[in-house]
């Protein structure tokens, strides 16, 4: 393998999965997606991808 990473789950269960509780207000904080590649590719999901161009 050469080190590549990538995440099978989608953007909104990365978001609910990524919750936490502010320890100043006691509530629960749904943090934003960001999508960093809005602009070159729709999210699609997929096993095993290899790199494309960028």
């Amino acid at each position: 393998m050469c080190g590549r990473f990538a995440c099978g789950l989608a953007p909104d269960v990365v978001r609910r999965l990524s919750t936490y509780t502010n320890s100043q207000t006691q509530e629960t904080v749904l943090p934003p997606f960001i999508d960093l590649m809005s602009s070159t590719q729709p999210f699609r999901s997929s096993w095993n991808i290899s790199p494309t161009s960028t």
